[in-house]
């Protein structure tokens, strides 16, 4: 029963009959192509005439990025070492894949080393949390304005930094917003401060039930909330004055 449920509703037919008139079609359908041979021989031109324009559409991706990331290595050098880390490596491998997608018979390999004695490598072997996030960010600040995007969203993206690195990341993010819709979801008050608006996620339990909630944060509330990421759960009027300064100081 289940597989005759299936069926129909992958075919969109609502009883059997018409389920087994399908298959009664779709079988003389199939004998009808199996059987004529001119119908066959134009299928088999149509595959290799598709086939040839996938692989010269594979070729000219292949080629492009080929062409582009040296110059893309050269533009994240010069970003993440606003980042802290100024002796960065950065090198890109291709390899061939056994298959097609969307994205073409080629991969990328992304061969990082944050040291200039440190010869690059595979970039998830080699990476601490904060050089991903860090280079990571990077990435998407150059092919985002490349892309055209509309929107962005960074779900913590600066994980792993803090400080001056921090601060460094925010006004990176900042300035992605000239260009396009910017969401960051964040735990660092550096980069809190910075948004043009801030909203606070936070759940509740209402008679048994948890809810998220998203709070618009303005005036006292979000300097009072920006304190609170700076200092915890115990507010002092240093970590306060700290979030002014912050909130009054964004670029």
């Amino acid at each position: 029963l289940d597989t005759i449920y299936s069926l129909q509703l992958k075919h969109n037919v609502q009883t059997v009959d018409a389920l087994l008139a399908l298959e009664k079609n779709i079988g003389r359908q199939l004998e009808e192509t199996v059987n004529d041979t001119s119908r066959l021989d134009k299928m088999d031109r149509e595959l290799e005439a598709a086939t040839a324009q996938r692989n010269d559409m594979a070729a000219k991706l292949h080629k492009g990025r080929t062409e582009c990331l040296a110059d893309l290595s050269h533009r994240l050098r010069a970003r993440i070492a606003l980042l802290g880390i100024p002796d960065a490596q950065i090198e890109f491998g291709i390899h061939e894949k056994n298959y097609y997608s969307l994205l073409g018979n080629t991969g990328i390999d992304i061969m990082f080393s944050a040291n200039r004695d440190i010869p690059p490598r595979e970039l998830v072997s080699i990476a601490s949390g904060g050089e991903m996030s860090r280079l990571m960010l990077c990435i998407k600040s150059i092919t985002a304005q490349q892309t055209g995007l509309s929107t962005i969203i960074f779900d913590e993206a600066d994980l792993g930094v803090s400080g001056k690195i921090a601060d460094c990341m925010g006004t990176m993010i900042h300035q992605l917003s000239e260009h396009m819709q910017v969401l960051a979801i964040t735990h660092l008050p550096q980069v809190a401060a910075k948004g043009n608006a801030h909203y606070l996620v936070r759940k509740e339990v209402v008679e048994s039930v948890t809810e998220t909630r998203v709070l618009p944060l303005n005036g006292d509330d979000r300097v009072m909330e920006v304190a609170r990421m700076l200092s915890g759960s115990s507010i002092t009027p240093a970590a306060i004055q700290n979030a002014k300064d912050l909130l009054n100081n964004k670029l």
